[in-house]
C-alpha cells in the first residue's frame, strides 16, 4: 500500500486541496533533474545526428548565404537570396531528403512557396526528411507557405536545438505512408521506426499513424498562427527529445487529426500552449508526459474518443507534476475527458463547455507498465488535483490510481456524477448532485444546502474540517452518511 490513496477522516491529501491558478507546494523537496541527471550528456542524444540532416538548400551562418546541393535529387525553382526565398516550388520523390536546412545562427523567410515530398523519413526524432528544418540557434519565418509530405515518418517542419520558427498563413499536412514490407511495429523509438499501428476504434490508448506533420525537439521555440495541419494519424504538433525549456505555442490555427493520433504531445521539459484554435481529432486530443504542461485557451476542442492522456516517460522520477488547464472554450469527448497513469497531475478547467460522451470527466489509474520509478510506500507523493471553474458538469470522477490521492475542487461549478475515492471541496456557491453511489472526503465548510443525490444513492464521507457529522436525508430522497 503506497502512503495512502483514499481519503481518510481530517487528513488532508499530500499538498492541500488545488486552488485556482496554484500549483500548491509540492511534497518533499522536490527539485526536477537536469537533462543530464536524467540521460547523462549535456547535447540531446539526437542533436549530432540532426546535424547530419540532408536538405537540397542549406542556409548557414550570420551571411545567411544559401548553398543548394547540386548532388541532390529534386525540382527547385522560385527567387532565393540571402535573406529569403519567395514563390518556391520544391518537389522530391528521393526518401529523407529535405527542402530547407536553416541552421548556425541563421535568420532566413520563406515567403508565397509550395512544398511536396513523397517517400519514407527514417527517424523524424532529428527532423530527418522534413521541408524546413531549423537547428543551432537559427530563426526562420515562414509565410503563406503550403507543405504535404506523403510517406512514414516524414514531417513538414522540424525545429531542433535553441531555434526559433514562426510560421503564419500556412498549410501543413501529412499523408502518412505504407508501411515497408515485413516492418515489425514496436513502441521503442529511434533508427528506422516508422510509427504506431493504426488500430481500431477499441485501441485504449488512442494512438496509430506513422506521420507527424511538425516536430519541435531539443530547446527550440516554435508559433503557428492562423494555419491549418491536417495529419492523416499519429499527431499533429508534437514535441520530443526536449532537452528541458522547450515551447511551442498555435495560435488561431485549425489542426485535424483523421485517424489515431493526438493533437499535440507535451514532453518531459515542454511547454505547448494553443490559443483561439479548432482541434478536431478522431481518437485523442491531448498528451502530457512526465513534468511538462499543456494550456488551451479559448479553443474547441473535440475527440471521437478520449480527451487528455497524463502519464509519465523513461527516466521521469516519481513525484514529477503534469500540468493541463483549459481556459474558456469548448471540451467535447466521445469517451473520457482525463486519464492518468500513475501520474501526478495539476488540472484546471474554468469557464468551459466541458461534455463527456460516455460520462467521464476524470479517471485515475495505474499504469501496469510504468516507464517510470515506482513510488515507495512512504512517499508522500503530489497525486492527482483538479480545478472546475465557473461550469455546469454532469459526469463521474473516478479515482483508480493506488499509489496517490486525488483531489478535486469546485468553485462556482455544479457537478451531476458519481464521486469515487476522492477528496472533494465545494468553494463559491458550488453544488454537487450524486447519480451514483459515491465516496469521498469532504474538505473544509461544506454546507447540507450543497449536497444531494439522487433516490436509492448513498454517499458516504469522511470529513476533513468539515462541520458535517452523522447520517442525512437529502432533497431528492439519496441518503449522506459522514464520519
Amino acid at each position: 500500500m503506497a502512503y495512502f490513496s483514499k481519503p481518510e477522516k481530517n487528513r488532508i491529501p499530500p499538498a492541500g486541496m488545488p486552488e485556482p491558478g496554484d500549483e500548491g507546494v509540492r511534497p518533499g523537496n522536490v527539485i526536477v533533474p537536469s537533462y543530464r541527471d536524467m540521460y547523462g550528456s549535456d547535447v540531446p542524444l539526437y542533436h549530432r545526428n540532426f546535424r547530419m540532416n540532408q536538405a537540397v538548400v542549406e542556409v548557414a551562418g550570420e551571411k545567411n548565404r544559401p548553398y543548394i546541393h547540386p548532388e541532390f535529387q529534386a525540382e527547385l525553382t522560385g527567387q532565393i537570396s540571402d535573406s529569403e526565398a519567395r514563390n518556391v516550388k520544391f518537389r522530391t520523390n528521393t526518401p529523407e531528403l529535405g527542402g530547407f536546412l536553416i541552421r548556425t545562427n541563421a535568420h532566413y523567410a520563406i515567403f508565397d512557396s509550395d512544398f511536396k515530398a513523397f517517400g519514407n523519413g527514417r527517424n523524424d526524432f532529428i527532423g530527418n526528411g522534413a521541408l524546413v528544418m531549423t537547428d543551432d540557434y537559427a530563426q526562420a519565418v515562414i509565410r503563406n507557405c503550403t507543405f504535404e509530405t506523403t510517406g512514414c515518418v516524414r514531417p513538414c517542419t522540424a525545429a531542433g536545438l535553441e531555434s526559433v520558427m514562426k510560421v503564419y498563413e500556412s498549410r501543413l499536412i501529412s499523408n502518412g505512408g505504407e508501411w515497408p514490407p515485413g516492418y515489425q511495429f514496436g513502441f521503442a523509438y529511434g533508427e528506422g521506426v516508422f510509427g504506431h499501428k493504426r488500430g481500431d476504434e477499441d485501441n485504449p490508448t488512442g494512438m496509430g499513424g506513422n506521420c507527424r506533420p511538425h516536430m519541435s525537439l531539443n530547446n527550440s521555440r516554435v508559433f503557428f498562427y492562423d494555419s491549418e495541419v491536417i495529419s492523416d494519424g499519429w499527431a499533429a504538433l508534437s514535441t520530443d527529445s526536449v532537452h528541458g525549456r522547450l515551447y511551442l505555442e498555435a495560435n488561431r490555427c485549425s489542426l485535424k487529426l483523421l485517424h489515431n493520433g493526438y493533437s499535440s504531445w507535451s514532453d518531459t521539459g515542454a511547454s505547448v500552449v494553443y490559443n483561439d484554435c479548432d482541434v478536431d481529432c478522431a481518437a485523442l486530443l491531448y498528451v502530457v508526459t512526465g513534468e511538462a504542461s499543456i494550456a488551451i485557451n479559448n479553443s474547441r476542442s473535440r475527440s471521437g474518443r478520449y480527451g487528455v492522456n497524463m502519464t509519465t516517460n523513461s527516466n521521469d522520477a516519481s513525484d514529477c507534476v503534469g500540468k493541463f488547464s483549459v481556459n474558456g472554450g469548448s471540451f467535447h469527448t466521445g469517451r473520457e475527458v482525463i486519464r492518468t497513469y500513475s501520474q501526478n497531475a495539476y488540472i484546471q478547467f474554468d469557464g468551459v463547455d466541458l461534455k463527456s460522451g460516455n460520462g467521464i470527466l476524470l479517471r485515475s489509474m495505474l499504469n501496469e507498465r510504468p516507464r517510470t520509478a515506482a513510488v515507495r510506500e512512504d512517499e508522500p507523493v503530489y497525486g492527482v488535483k483538479a480545478v472546475y471553474c465557473n461550469m455546469e458538469l454532469a459526469g463521474s470522477i473516478l479515482h483508480e490510481d493506488p499509489a496517490r490521492t486525488m483531489a478535486v475542487t469546485l468553485v462556482g461549478t455544479s457537478l451531476h456524477g458519481r464521486v469515487q475515492d476522492s477528496y472533494l471541496a465545494l468553494r463559491k456557491g458550488s453544488f454537487w448532485f450524486a447519480t451514483e453511489d459515491s465516496f469521498v472526503g469532504l474538505v473544509g465548510d461544506v454546507k447540507l444546502s450543497q449536497l444531494d443525490a439522487a433516490k436509492g444513492v448513498a454517499v458516504n464521507a469522511v470529513g476533513v474540517d468539515c462541520p458535517l457529522h452523522g447520517s442525512y436525508v437529502l432533497p431528492s430522497g439519496g441518503k449522506l452518511v459522514i464520519d
